[in-house]
């Protein structure tokens, strides 16, 4: 998924999210992120693809490495079993 960050010219320390129309604003006090964003499959994956992408953006607005966690919303598969254990309510233990 894509995600797009601000922050203020003028309070340089604080970063937050916004939507992708308030990005594609024009607007001369802000400066403005784009990331992509993993947030399914192998826990590993999805951070290492993640840290890649913070860091590439980092370049562009520095220090918004540190503001996320490279595993926000992530969200890990299920196996088909635990699929139909979860839709049948039950954990697996036989009970």
């Amino acid at each position: 998924m894509k995600r797009f960050f601000a922050r203020s010219l003028l309070q340089r320390e604080k970063i937050f999210e916004i939507d992708e129309f308030k990005y594609e604003l024009d607007t001369s006090f802000y400066e403005k992120v784009q990331l992509l964003w993993v947030l399914k499959g192998l826990k590993e994956r999805v951070k290492k693809a993640n840290n890649r992408f913070l860091t590439e953006a980092n370049k562009r607005m520095n220090g918004i490495r540190d503001f996320l966690d490279p595993l926000e919303f992530y969200k890990e598969e299920s196996t088909p079993l635990e699929e139909l254990q979860k839709r049948l309510g039950t954990s697996g233990t036989g009970y």
